[in-house]
């Protein structure tokens, strides 16, 4: 290590916050879940309040402002705390004993580095859904720099964070010009068709956890976690199950889906369509019930314009009127065909708009995973003592 630079335990430096609480149900008290926190992402930009009737009866931890978040089931999902909050158990809360010798930051950037995420790797407990208890936690290991070199290298994670978060909000600012055409064309197309018209909806099976198998040895399983915020399919949420489970369930690449269960605060997932594009091995999954399929009745209609169709702010809002339930969100899926969608007669115009706006939010993302790639090259060299930072 270079001079000056010590080797601590994290058990030794830092302290938990979060301390038991009854929380006030009010529109002013936030609290914080898994759901609101972003991998790589250490910005609080989502949260809910406590008279929200999605706030979880088990959630009585208070924890205050200035704490690193560290969720122990993914902990991946790492956020430096904005204001007061509640959460759950699951949340590790921790800030340093000692502030003029550990910044806040820079033991963030430190818990989202592939050093960690390594040890993470080999101590985490649990079969099916596993996690990282605070015995293991606190026995990880690091490089401490003084003080001062902290807080310059600090500066060099945050100027990374900034270019990020200025190509998040240009692509969001992308998807909102993208929305505002598929709201414009259901406000002004007069001629209105029920969605059943266009497609039959074929709900996935039912599972247990008996039905899975270690990743690998079986047949891919597409469930709730393959949905992203975004409304976009991810392999990471792929399971695995029996080779002889449910045959009859196979999906083919460009098959367009749609979530019909949800665990999001707001419901932001019901109601979201993706196009599943395969996954690298070849291999052909079947899916679950958390997910609809979604297959055309007529040739003549192309599925990528059912897919904006199902992307109309009105539909979505109607598919979220269509879920019950408390904690977790089902699609009552037989209201589902009956939603009116507009009766587009030239298609070719609205797609090739359409299509414009998704390319600009693919470049804008593709960049964004550049820069998230290169930021966590420099990190891991800067973390170790291997850059000097003046």
């Amino acid at each position: 290590m270079p001079d000056g630079w010590t080797r601590v335990r994290l058990g030794e430096v830092i302290t938990r916050t979060s301390k038991r609480c009854t929380p006030e149900v009010s529109p002013s008290v936030r609290w914080i879940g898994a759901d609101h926190l972003e991998e790589g992402d250490l910005a609080v930009r989502r949260w809910s309040t406590t008279d929200d009737p999605m706030f979880p009866p088990t959630f009585s931890y208070s924890v205050p402002s200035g704490s690193v978040l560290l969720h122990s089931r993914n902990p991946k999902k790492v956020a430096i705390l904005p204001f007061d909050a509640i959460t759950g158990e699951k949340l590790f809360c921790l800030t340093p004993v000692d502030s003029s010798a550990l910044d806040s930051r820079f033991l963030a950037y430190q818990l989202q580095s592939d050093h960690f995420n390594e040890f993470v790797g080999r101590w985490l407990s649990g079969s099916v859904n596993k996690f990282l208890n605070w015995t293991a936690l606190a026995q990880y290991e690091f490089a401490l720099p003084p003080i001062e070199e902290q807080q310059r290298l600090v500066n060099v994670f945050s100027s990374f964070d900034k270019e990020q978060s200025a190509l998040r909000n240009a692509r969001t600012a992308a998807a909102v010009m993208r929305l505002s055409v598929l709201q414009a064309l259901d406000e002004t197309t007069e001629m209105r068709c029920r969605l059943g018209d266009l497609v039959d909806l074929e709900r996935g099976v039912s599972y247990k956890s008996s039905d899975y198998v270690e990743e690998g040895t079986g047949r891919p399983f597409l469930n709730l976690k393959c949905v992203t915020r975004q409304g976009t399919f991810s392999a990471k949420g792929v399971k695995w199950v029996r080779n002889d489970f449910m045959p009859g369930n196979v999906v083919s690449a460009g098959e367009l889906f749609f979530a019909n269960t949800d665990l999001t605060p707001g419901r932001l997932l019901v109601g979201a369509p993706f196009f599943f594009r395969g996954l690298e091995a070849g291999e052909e999954p079947c899916f679950s019930m958390d997910l609809t399929r979604v297959r055309l009745k007529a040739s003549d209609v192309p599925v990528e314009l059912v897919y904006h169709l199902l992307n109309i702010p009105r539909v979505r809002a109607e598919m979220r009127r269509l879920t019950g339930g408390s904690t977790v969100g089902h699609l009552r899926l037989g209201g589902v065909p009956i939603i009116e969608v507009p009766l587009v007669s030239d298609v070719l115009p609205v797609l090739a708009r359409l299509r414009s706006f998704e390319a600009l939010e693919d470049s804008l993302a593709d960049h964004e995973k550049d820069s998230r790639s290169l930021a966590a090259s420099v990190r891991e060299r800067l973390l170790g003592g291997g850059i000097n930072v003046q």
